[in-house]
């Protein structure tokens, strides 16, 4: 009996990770933006000060002269740089691309045993940590808010794959909290939860039994 529902558990949780993988996860990002010698339009000399400002969580840039960045390398980020322009006069044109962090999915059913999921995240890089639409799981959430929002690449990736409505809804703690009002935070997450169909881990073991 052991074995049989082991097995059973082992296909949900594919379930899960095949949500998690394939599906178009959303991030959060800022805005970028570059500026070249203060924004100043003229310059007499090649070198310049870059400015720049990159979307939440990039962790590498390449600056070019030119658009397919043969000139360009990986490097590590970083808010301002001296950097020459190309040889001649006219307009000329600096291309920047960034790179995120690395993002890891932890795949749990059931989070009752929050702690030793959050031990794994750091702020180094995206953590998803992707359960069961369950209520079970939410009121767990809501009670460990105030520890969440303290890691800014977190995001919690609810899923029920029978839903007949949505199948997934998503929340990043960090963001949230700075974005909503506190006396109305968890009447929009209760929202945000309602907008897929809750269900338990035995409800979905019986329909992929």
């Amino acid at each position: 009996m052991n074995s049989i529902k082991y097995m059973i558990k082992k296909q949900y949780l594919l379930f899960l990770v095949i949500i998690a993988l394939f599906w178009n996860i959303p991030s959060v990002q800022s805005a970028s933006w570059i500026y070249i010698n203060f924004n100043n339009s003229e310059t007499k000399t090649r070198q310049v000060s870059l400015g720049l400002s990159g979307p939440d969580g990039v962790d590498k840039m390449a600056i070019s002269n030119y658009v397919d960045f043969r000139d360009g390398n990986w490097e590590p980020f970083q808010s301002s740089k001296n950097w020459y322009l190309s040889y001649g006069s006219g307009t000329k044109s600096v291309y920047v691309k960034y790179k995120d962090r690395e993002q890891y999915f932890m795949i749990a059913p059931k989070i009752e045993d929050i702690d030793s999921l959050i031990q794994k995240v750091n702020n180094s890089f995206y953590f998803s940590i992707v359960t069961m639409n369950s209520k079970e799981n939410f009121d767990i959430v809501l009670k460990n808010w105030n520890m969440l929002i303290s890691f800014k690449f977190l995001n919690i990736i609810f899923v029920n794959p029978f839903s007949e409505t949505d199948k997934k809804w998503v929340i990043f703690p960090h963001t949230h909290h700075k974005i909503c009002d506190e006396k109305s935070l968890e009447t929009g997450l209760k929202s945000m939860f309602s907008m897929v169909e809750p269900i338990e881990e035995e409800q979905l073991m019986a329909k992929i039994g």
